[in-house]
């Protein structure tokens, strides 16, 4: 005989993986239901992507454009970093000559008045170092451009990526591979706030059971129980339980029991056809004396049954151990083979 409690039990995940979109969007189309099986990677959810895709060809634009502004305005000074090296070389030229003219002069004539010629060629360092520092500022004007130019490019750059994050959210995958456990409402063309979690997924590693029917204070945490799915049987085993919950916590949570189920697979969620049922045992025994519990009758607390002796209805007291509401067992009072008659 055997005391025990069946009853339906629900999945609780010990674990959600929620599924959202960091930007918001209207929703195209949701390519799953609740307790659908997804694979990691699969299509859930496609937002409309329209207008994303336009604002990422205008960005793209914006960057080539920055980029061949950018290069026109480097050569510009390019050529003009050239053309101030073309007219420091022909100053340094004429100074070269005139130094010459100078040295051959007072060679030739050492009476010969320079005074005319050193001015000019005083003119002409002058000049060089005025084109010196020309020819530097230019450079300087050079580096800058260039400078912003890629700051320009990598916040252009920036600014595309960032576009194609948001035209990449707008198709959710998932993250792993689970049962879509649950799902918001929302219809096609309905907008979705950025982070609102549209599903959640539990990978099959991280399904519990969940009892909350009258029997759940008869759980004890540690317990054995077997779950029933359809035909198959898989073992598991108690978590959590009503004892074991502080007085502040929510009634919903502390009339229930958490079980974790050993043996489940994918295939044997998807085939069920059925409730999941839990059975715990609470009291057996093996080779008992069982009658039927009907066919005993207590009267001021003092059990009897009646028995057939030689023909004749006779009351005899008795014992009882295990009672499951359907049979009990007598423990004392009954023999095998006793012929019990109903009143």
């Amino acid at each position: 005989i055997k005391k025990e409690i069946k009853d339906s039990v629900k999945i609780e995940p010990a674990r959600e993986t929620p599924v959202f979109t960091k930007y918001g969007g209207w929703l195209k189309e949701c390519y799953v239901k609740r307790n659908d099986f997804v694979e990691e990677g699969d299509l859930l959810v496609e937002f409309d992507s329209d207008s994303i895709e336009i604002k990422l060809q205008q960005q793209e634009l914006a960057l080539e454009k920055a980029k061949l502004k950018g290069d026109q305005y480097l050569k510009q000074i390019q050529r003009e970093i050239e053309l101030a090296i073309i007219d420091i070389n022909k100053t340094e030229e004429k100074l070269s000559e005139k130094e010459n003219l100078r040295n051959n002069l007072l060679s030739e004539n050492s009476s010969f008045d320079v005074r005319d010629l050193d001015k000019e060629i005083e003119n002409l360092k002058v000049q060089i170092i005025k084109q010196n520092i020309t020819l530097e500022g230019i450079q300087q004007k050079y580096e800058i451009a260039k400078a912003n130019l890629e700051i320009d490019i990598v916040n252009y750059e920036m600014q595309v990526e960032e576009i194609k994050k948001q035209l990449e959210s707008t198709r959710l995958y998932a993250p792993k591979s689970g049962m879509v456990f649950t799902l918001q409402d929302i219809d096609e063309g309905e907008y979705v706030s950025a982070y609102r979690t549209i599903l959640t997924i539990v990978s099959i590693e991280d399904v519990q059971l969940k009892y909350t029917g009258i029997n759940a204070s008869k759980f004890e945490v540690g317990m054995k129980v077997t779950f029933t799915l359809d035909k198959d049987e898989l073992p598991g085993e108690v978590i959590s339980a009503p004892y074991y919950y502080s007085k502040d916590a929510p009634d919903s949570v502390k009339e229930a029991v958490i079980m974790k189920i050993e043996g489940l697979t994918v295939e044997k969620l998807l085939s069920l056809k059925s409730d999941i049922r839990v059975t715990l045992v609470l009291d057996q025994k093996e080779d008992a004396i069982v009658i039927p519990k009907n066919l005993l009758n207590n009267y001021l607390g003092f059990k009897y049954v009646y028995v057939l002796e030689n023909g004749m209805k006779k009351q005899r007291f008795v014992e009882t151990g295990i009672d499951n509401n359907l049979d009990v067992e007598i423990i004392k009072g009954l023999n095998e083979g006793d012929e019990l008659i109903s009143t």
